[in-house]
């Protein structure tokens, strides 16, 4: 049986490295190709803990297929790799003071221990809220883990800055295979306007606090996460504002008293004012290019006339779909692949007839 050919993967966050890791197991020869990886000074990631919290739809079954395959992998590194990979088991707590409908989520039966609080638990502003047992993962140790094992597997690196896909690949590589995992490298965006969100995080010193939180208010979304080193990211997430009008910015403090309702061991009772600040991250304006991850093929053709595919791997905004859609990705390039060894058979054919 042939080698399997080389495949490039354009990017290093979770989802080309998930990705490389899966095709180097499958057989195929792969290089990372980014204009720097983990470990690096200029890496430009978040090193912010977060938590498995699914934001597939009722409806969309591929997604809901991806998040629950990424959930059992990463439910599977905590219970076997928790050091070594950055990733440990911690109960979450969803508030939702936004909307009166109740409905059971998809996802109940994924995650073990998935209950609703009795409403008399809850403050009066609550309409409802629950609690499920998840994963939390510290980026910087899990994504350098990834990257180890995609290096022990025998993957390769290359460092190159990029403005498109197509400059990954130069003629002289005989590279036909591209995963692209980078949103800014795809035309198909490049004329989008996105939705812009206004995103404010503060760092406090909070060693008690074992679980995440997160509350849906109407205009808003507020969490707490824990981090591995005793503190905990507490922060403000919102929709950014119409051009002219202002941004509506919480206030630290505000923040605080809001997530004190439901964890009230945020100040052991001292009140918030007793609570350290360690430090306050600049508000990030985000924007978000698209509405769906896009996971499918493409096919360009180079200047000089050669044919290649481009499977696209972008757009999950986390690390809850990483495992799923990277196995997905997997069948896409192995359909890319046979697809591309087709058409050279069938000039063939067409020339026998001549």
């Amino acid at each position: 049986m042939p080698a399997l050919p080389k495949v490039y993967v354009l990017g290093a966050n979770v989802d080309a490295l998930t990705t490389a890791v899966l095709l180097l197991q499958k057989g195929y020869r792969v290089t990372l190709v980014a204009d720097a990886f983990p470990g690096d000074k200029h890496y430009a990631t978040s090193w912010n803990n977060t938590h498995w919290m699914t934001n597939a739809s009722a409806v969309n079954a591929a997604l809901q297929e991806d998040d629950s395959t990424s959930f059992r992998m990463l439910w599977k590194l905590a219970l076997r790799k928790a050091g070594e990979a950055g990733v440990m088991i911690i109960n979450a707590e969803h508030i939702d003071e936004a909307t009166h409908t109740v409905a059971d989520p998809w996802w109940k039966n994924v995650v073990p221990s998935f209950q609703w609080i009795p409403k008399a638990n809850l403050p009066k502003h609550a309409h409802h809220a629950y609690n499920y047992t998840t994963v939390m993962i510290q980026p910087k140790r899990y994504l350098s883990w990834l990257q180890s094992l995609f290096l022990q597997l025998g993957g390769r690196r290359k460092r190159v800055s990029l403005q498109s896909a197509l400059d990954a690949v130069q003629d002289d590589d005989q590279v036909d295979l591209v995963v692209n995992c980078l949103p800014s490298l795809d035309q198909h965006l490049r004329h989008r306007r996105g939705k812009d969100q206004i995103v404010q995080q503060w760092i406090i010193k909070a060693s008690q606090i074992r679980k995440a939180v997160h509350i849906k208010q109407k205009d808003q979304s507020l969490y707490l996460y824990p981090q591995m080193d005793g503190n905990v990211v507490i922060g403000a997430r919102a929709a950014a504002p119409a051009k002219g009008k202002a941004s509506r910015l919480v206030d630290v403090h505000q923040l605080l008293r809001q997530l004190e309702h439901y964890c009230p061991e945020l100040s052991f009772g001292k009140g918030i004012d007793a609570i350290d600040l360690v430090t306050q991250q600049p508000d990030v304006s985000r924007a978000t290019q698209h509405e769906q991850p896009r996971v499918e093929n493409q096919y360009l053709v180079t200047p000089l006339g050669r044919k290649i595919a481009i499977t696209h791997n972008y757009g999950h905004e986390g690390y809850q779909s990483s495992w799923g859609a990277s196995k997905r990705v997997v069948q896409l390039v192995h359909d890319a692949y046979t697809n591309l060894q087709r058409e050279p058979k069938a000039i063939t054919r067409l020339l026998s007839r001549l």
